[in-house]
């Protein structure tokens, strides 16, 4: 008989939201799953990807260390995703990702929240 066991700890992880990163932050860890999430903004409903990283470095997160984090889909993650997806990148299981904020852009439009920039940079063996 084969079994299968899941857990809420294995996908609802601490999410380094736009309000984790400033100027300089950065965080690196190795890819060990992605998920589709639901989310709305001030544009009505959307989906986007969700990729879970097991830290090199533990963060502090609201006052708890963390060594799994999920990365979501903030618009300035997916463009650097795409950058790299147009370069030959498709994300694997075991990647090493160097995760870094550039900047942070101030929201033009009202009910808006400002939106970091970033640079990823993938190791693979």
């Amino acid at each position: 008989m084969t079994q299968w066991t899941g857990t809420t700890e294995e996908v609802i992880l601490p999410q380094l939201s736009s309000e984790f990163w400033s100027e300089g932050t950065s965080v690196k860890g190795t890819l060990s799953g992605f998920r589709e999430v639901q989310f709305r903004d001030a544009n009505g409903g959307k989906s986007g990807i969700a990729y879970r990283l097991e830290l090199a470095t533990p963060i502090t997160i609201n006052g708890e260390s963390h060594s799994i984090v999920e990365l979501p889909p903030l618009t300035g993650l997916s463009a650097a995703f795409k950058a790299l997806k147009n370069n030959g990148y498709s994300p694997r299981n075991g990647d090493v990702w160097t995760v870094k904020c550039t900047g942070v852009r101030e929201a033009k439009r009202e009910n808006f929240s400002d939106s970091p920039n970033f640079s990823v940079q993938v190791e693979r063996d």
